[in-house]
Formats: structure tokens, C-alpha cells, sequence
């Protein structure tokens, strides 16, 4: 048996074994006419020409297989369990060069399929055929097809039909080797130059369990496959300096890919486990510039010489690092198993930026702190926890600003710093660019106060306790910023009494997010400014009641981190108390001021504080208004030339809600008209029986700041009505009208 620590070629295989392609194993595949596989086929042979035509070694990767005892002087047969693509396409390369060598051919017939019948006796007539095949002046597979020993049936043969294409495309590479390169073709094979490592299946454990894993895909061809080939044909050309440099020995790398990496991946995704791996060399790569694109495909055309020392072992460091116990600890930095039914390009469009980036974060480290990535006190020492704490803050909350190559080259410059990131940031140089300068602001504050605060041991702890907030998402500098006890923001002074406040107020506050509970913070906070201010926030022309959204730049928790200093914001969050209900206390702020304003004129205030209807007009996502004219206008959308909601017509709308049973026992009904903020915005009475038959219409006066009724429709017969209440617009309508 060949010794599992040296090269073979596929004559000394043949020296040694019979070559049986088992019944279970799929098709002959790297002949298929398909887009994909012609790809592949080209570069395959491209590869394989080059190094013939330059006598160089081209490295076809692992053979696995059982070797079958035999009884008695029989010989011994190889059952390939991965590596039958490339020994099928090495034996019709053979077939190719050694036509009219005899003695070659004797070996080349011990080379079978087992899958099917007819496999099986064309390989045998196509040995014994080959001189003719090869010297005829037809394409090979014309002159086979054209053949009396070619049976019709054959060219149903999904292996055979791959052959015969195979065939075709290596006389198209090889038919002139010979005259463009002065070399035989037959001496550059013998030669070896064409080799692959085999392994025996008792070295590397279960066969069965090896097969599932290798042959699990399914009968195309699969693209890990090819990157993987190639990722290995690299380590192979750069194995001095991965030894030398970075103490890699490239033979336990391959074998890596092969056994732990791959069981990984097949552990975690078995349906569909190369894809998992493949998806997970797409984002290494891209993110390292080897590939410009995440397109479906890529692995058809990239550059492969752009693989350097440095990137295979940032790699291999980066594989080692995923499957240890450590990756636990960083799960959220780490791409997410696709689902089982989406192919590649669905699964990759689920990879966003950000996760690609937050990814990068784990790959850098790995390539800068190695082996130590997997020591027991990972993401407990500082230098791991404290890259991870900060880069995961700056690339969170720079969500609206995140360009792809800018981040990472704002990484790579971190890199530099990656054994004090935390004394880097609280240092004085000059920190700018790739990521929002507010959240650098704030990160250098707090690793100062890390690092300097008179009180760091407990400064820190309650930094890192209100980091990990699920709806702050790091980003503290409301409570951080209201802390501070001088102008100048000395860290040394800022009181970690006041941060404990102010922060269990805020945390308290959005411990509860749904949006119902948001409405409640939006009223209250409406209940604390006059009429020539709020709170809102200006988006192009309109402004937003800042969404719950933490992330949007418009959300209310952006709305406290840029105003943490204004004093109605502050004044909020001081009259908030921890002993008592968060909400009670909100509601109870609402009914206040409600009930010292009842008298004074009717405001788009005292609707938006009194009808929680009226927040459900307007999208979640965007909670916009707009001032158009005099009229204070809901936004259904992102602009006013969609549905839009009159503040006071819609609430007069929502409180006649309530008497709808009487309208209807009278057989009245009621409609809200005008939509766009150019439009006539009113609410008709009309009856029921006669959509036509309008009884009344009601607009909002802005001059009066009254409602109005047209009787009948009429604007001859209109009347003022009471202008401080709802309330009394609906007694005169019900009065006047049931």
C-alpha cells in the first residue's frame, strides 16, 4: 500500500490497485455541457496545461478511499470515496497521451466504474479503441458516436455522455502540447508533475460517516469543492513561508479542511453544509479584497494570486478559532447558518454589511492574536473584550453611515492597536473617519473613564451593565452626558452617582418597548412644551415624533443622546422617579396637563396627548408631521402629497366614534374626506340609504381655531362652533342631529 505521507500520481496508484468507482457514487460530472461546469472545466485543464507545459507540480488535493482486501493472489482494488471527479478526468488525460502504449493501456484497464452496466463496458471498449478514437481526424466523441462498438443506448449515460465532452475539450487543450512546447505529453505525466495525496479511510476514521459528509451534496458539482481545491493549491506554493513565518505546517492545514473544519460546517448545516462553507469563504474573502463581489458565481473568475501568506493564515487561524469553544462567546460577530432550503445566492443576500463587517472584527483578531484566541480566558482579559466592546459599539451605531471598504480599512488601523485598543481610545491622537464621530466621542469618553475615573473599578462595571441594554445597544450617552459635572467634561469629575440616576431612569423607560408603551413616552414628553416648541425631530420637511427604532437616526433614543442637555429633556428625566410605575407616572403627567389646559384654546397638542388613535396614522417606521399652511397634518407616508390625517378633523372623527350606534339607530354615518395635504380636509354626515344625501360638513377653522358645520352641506348655513372642545362639537352634532 502507498505510504499516506507520500505523493502519488495516478500510473502508481494503478501500480498497486484496481480502481473501482463504486455503485453508490454519483456520475461522472466534470464533462457536464452546463454553464458552471464548463467554467470549471476550463480552468481545471488551463491549470493542468500549465503545469505540464512549465514542469511544475499541480496538487490535486486528497484522494480518499477503502482499499479492498482480496482472497488469495487476487489483487487489490481502491474504492474511491472523494476524489472520483479528478481520477476520472487524470485517466482519460492518460487515455489521451498513452493511446499506443500497450503497456500503459494494461494499467489504464484497471480503471472501472461499478455505478452502471453501461459505464462500465464503454470504459472497456474505449481502451480497447483509443488508438483509433484519438488519431482520427473526427472530434473523439464524433468518431466514438460514429463507432459499430458504440451502442445507442449509451448516449444516455449521464458518465458517458460527460466523457465524451471531456474528451473533446482535452484534445482541444493537448492536440498540439507537443509542437508548442517541445515536450511530450507522455514523458510530462510519467514525470509526476500531475499528483494527489492519498489516504486511506482507517487513518481518518468512520468511511460511512466520511462519505455522508463528502457525497451529501448531491450529484453536481460543488463550488466549495473547486474553492477549496484552490485555497489548498495555495497553501501548497506558499508552504515555506506559512512554515517559516507563521509556524503553519500546510500538511495539517489540508488536512484541516478536510476532517475538523468540514465536520464543523456539516454539524451545523447538514443539509447543505458546503454551501454553509462556501457562504463563510465568500465573506473572508470579500472582506480581505480577493474577491470584488458577492455575486453567485464568483469562484469562477477571481485571482487566486492574490491569496498570500498572510491571508492563509489569517484563515487558518480564523477556522481553528470558529470551531473551539471560544466562538460561543462571540456567537452575534459570527454569520448566522443559512436556512436549509435557500441556495447560495438567497442565502448570501442575508448577509448584510454590517454582519460582514462585525465578522471582519473576529478574522482581524484572530489574524493578530493567533493561537491565544483559544485560551480559557478569551473575552474575559482586556485586550480581547475591550476590541470586541468597542468595534461592536462603533459599527452598531454607525449603521447610517457604514461603507463597506472605509470600515474596513478603520479596522485594519485598529489592528495596529489591538493589544490596548482601550488605552488607544483614551489616549490624545486624533481618532476620525469610517465610523459615526459621535460614537467615537462617546468611546473615547468612556475609556478614559475606564482607565482614569477616580472611581474606575465601579465606573466600569456601569458601563458595561448599561451597554447591554437591548434597546441601547451600547450607545449610553444620554445618561453619560447628563452626568457630568463641568462644562469642560473632565472624566475625572463626572459623578457616577448622577450616570446610576439617570441611567436606571432611561433603562426603566425603555424596558418595554412595544409601541403602545412609546406613545405613552411621547405623550408625556408633549406635555412639557408650549406652543412655539416640542420635541419633534426636522426630517428634510417635515419632522417625526422619533420612532422606537433605536438605530434610526430619528429614533427617541437618538432623541435623548442629541438633547441630553436641553433643559426640558432633562427636566423630563428628573421628575421621573424609580419608586414608583413608570407608566402610571407618564399617564398621570398626560391627565395634568390636560386637565390645567381644558380651558384654553383647542391645540394639535392636546389631540395628539388625548387620542392615542391618532398615532396609528402614521407609520411606525417614519411617526411623521407636517405644518402645511396653517393645517397641523398626520403623514399616513414619507411625504405630504400621500394620505395625510387633519389632527383635529380626525380626532373629532375618533370621539364620534363612540356615538356611532346612535348615528346608526338614526340611520346617519360619517366619512373622513381629503386625503393629500393640498385637500379639502372635512367629515361628512350623510344618510345611510343616501350616500349622496349630505347632511352636515364639518371642517377645522385655523383663523377662528373652531370647528365649523355647513348645514346640509351648505356654506351659506355655517356656523361657528365651540372653540376649546371636542367634546361640545359632539353635543351640538348630537344634539342637531339625532
Amino acid at each position: 500500500m502507498p505510504n499516506a505521507t507520500h505523493y502519488q500520481t495516478l500510473l502508481s496508484l494503478l501500480d498497486t490497485y484496481y480502481l473501482e468507482i463504486p455503485i453508490i457514487q454519483r456520475d461522472y460530472a466534470q464533462g457536464r455541457a452546463d454553464k458552471q461546469v464548463t467554467a470549471i472545466r476550463k480552468v481545471l485543464l488551463a491549470d493542468i496545461h500549465q503545469a505540464l507545459r512549465e514542469s511544475t507540480y499541480l496538487d490535486l488535493n486528497f484522494v480518499y478511499g477503502k482499499v479492498k482486501e482480496q482472497t488469495g493472489h487476487q489483487p487489490l482494488i481502491f474504492i474511491p470515496i472523494d476524489g472520483q471527479q479528478r481520477l476520472t478526468t487524470l485517466w482519460l488525460l492518460h487515455l489521451y497521451a498513452f493511446h499506443n502504449d500497450k503497456k500503459v493501456l494494461e494499467k489504464l484497464a484497471r480503471f472501472s466504474y461499478k455505478t452502471r452496466k453501461s459505464s462500465r463496458q464503454f470504459l472497456e471498449h474505449l481502451v480497447k479503441h483509443c488508438q483509433e478514437v484519438i488519431t482520427s481526424t473526427l472530434l473523439p466523441s464524433q468518431e466514438i458516436e460514429d463507432s459499430a462498438w458504440f451502442l445507442p443506448a449509451w448516449q444516455y449515460d449521464p458518465t458517458i455522455a460527460s466523457m465524451l465532452t471531456m474528451l473533446d475539450h482535452l484534445h482541444e487543450v493537448f492536440k498540439d502540447f507537443a509542437e508548442t512546447t517541445k515536450l511530450e505529453l507522455k514523458t510530462q505525466l510519467q514525470a509526476g508533475y500531475l499528483r494527489f495525496r492519498f489516504l486511506d479511510t482507517k487513518s481518518i476514521g468512520s468511511e460511512d460517516d466520511l462519505y455522508i459528509k463528502l457525497n451529501g451534496r448531491g450529484k453536481s458539482l460543488s463550488p466549495f469543492d473547486n474553492v477549496k481545491s484552490i485555497i489548498i493549491e495555495q497553501i501548497i506554493l506558499h508552504e515555506e513561508e506559512l512554515k517559516q513565518v507563521h509556524d503553519i505546517d500546510r500538511w495539517a492545514y489540508s488536512q484541516f479542511f478536510d476532517r475538523e473544519w468540514t465536520d464543523y460546517f456539516w454539524h451545523r448545516s447538514k443539509e447543505n453544509f458546503d454551501t454553509d462553507f462556501l457562504l463563510f469563504l465568500t465573506l473572508f474573502f470579500h472582506n480581505y479584497h480577493i474577491i470584488d463581489n458577492r455575486e453567485d458565481g464568483w469562484w469562477f473568475s477571481f485571482d487566486k494570486t492574490q491569496m498570500d501568506a498572510t491571508f492563509l493564515m489569517t484563515l487558518y487561524h480564523t477556522l481553528n478559532f470558529i470551531i473551539s469553544d471560544n466562538a460561543a462567546k462571540v456567537a452575534k460577530f459570527i454569520p448566522k447558518t443559512p436556512d436549509k432550503d435557500k441556495d447560495y445566492a438567497h442565502a448570501i443576500a442575508s448577509y448584510t454589511v454590517e454582519s460582514q463587517l462585525l465578522f471582519y472584527l473576529v478574522t482581524q483578531y484572530c489574524a493578530m492574536a493567533k493561537t491565544a484566541t483559544l485560551n480559557p480566558d478569551f473575552m474575559e482579559e482586556s485586550r480581547s473584550k475591550q476590541w470586541f466592546r468597542i468595534l461592536w459599539n462603533l459599527i452598531i451605531n454607525s449603521n447610517n453611515n457604514l461603507n463597506h471598504m472605509n470600515i474596513i480599512k478603520k479596522i485594519d488601523e485598529f489592528s495596529t492597536q489591538w493589544y490596548d485598543l482601550l488605552g488607544y481610545f483614551a489616549g490624545d491622537q486624533e481618532i476620525k473617519g469610517g465610523f459615526h464621530y459621535e460614537q467615537i466621542k462617546e468611546e473615547r469618553i468612556k475609556a478614559k473613564i475606564i482607565l482614569k475615573h477616580p472611581d474606575k473599578d465601579a465606573f466600569s462595571q456601569a458601563i458595561y451593565l448599561a451597554e447591554a441594554h437591548p434597546y441601547f445597544l451600547g450607545q449610553i450617552q444620554s445618561a453619560l452626558y447628563l452626568s457630568f459635572t463641568n462644562e469642560e467634561k473632565d472624566v475625572t469629575l463626572i459623578s457616577l452617582d448622577k450616570f446610576h440616576r439617570y441611567w436606571q431612569t432611561l433603562s426603566t423607560l425603555f424596558a418595554d418597548t412595544t409601541e403602545n408603551k412609546m406613545h405613552v413616552v411621547r405623550r408625556a414628553l408633549l406635555s412639557y412644551y408650549g406652543d412655539k416648541d416640542d420635541y419633534r425631530l426636522s426630517v428634510d420637511s417635515q419632522r417625526t415624533f422619533c420612532v422606537t427604532a433605536p438605530r434610526n437616526a430619528t429614533s427617541l433614543r437618538a432623541l435623548f443622546a442629541k438633547g441630553c442637555n436641553k433643559p426640558k429633556l432633562r427636566q423630563f428625566l428628573d421628575d421621573l422617579t424609580l419608586e414608583q410605575n413608570m407608566t402610571e407616572q407618564l399617564e398621570n403627567k398626560i391627565r395634568t396637563y390636560l386637565v390645567e389646559h381644558k380651558d384654553k384654546p383647542l391645540s394639535w397638542r392636546d389631540c395628539m396627548m388625548t387620542y392615542e388613535a391618532l398615532w396609528n396614522k402614521m407609520r411606525p417606521s417614519l411617526l411623521y408631521s407636517r405644518e402645511f399652511g396653517k393645517k397641523f397634518l398626520l403623514l399616513k407616508n414619507s411625504v405630504a402629497s400621500g394620505r395625510t390625517y387633519e389632527v383635529f378633523i380626525t380626532s373629532l372623527s375618533i370621539e364620534l366614534e363612540k356615538v356611532k350606534q346612535q348615528l346608526i339607530e338614526k340611520g346617519l354615518s360619517l366619512r373622513l374626506k381629503g386625503t393629500s395635504a393640498r385637500s379639502d380636509h372635512r367629515l361628512e354626515i350623510f344618510t345611510t340609504a343616501n350616500t349622496k344625501d349630505i347632511r352636515a360638513i364639518i371642517r377645522y377653522d385655523y383663523t377662528q381655531s373652531c370647528f365649523t358645520i355647513d348645514i346640509a352641506g351648505d356654506k351659506q348655513k355655517r356656523k361657528a362652533l365651540h372653540p376649546n372642545s371636542i367634546n361640545k362639537t359632539v353635543e351640538y352634532i348630537l344634539e342637531h342631529y339625532i
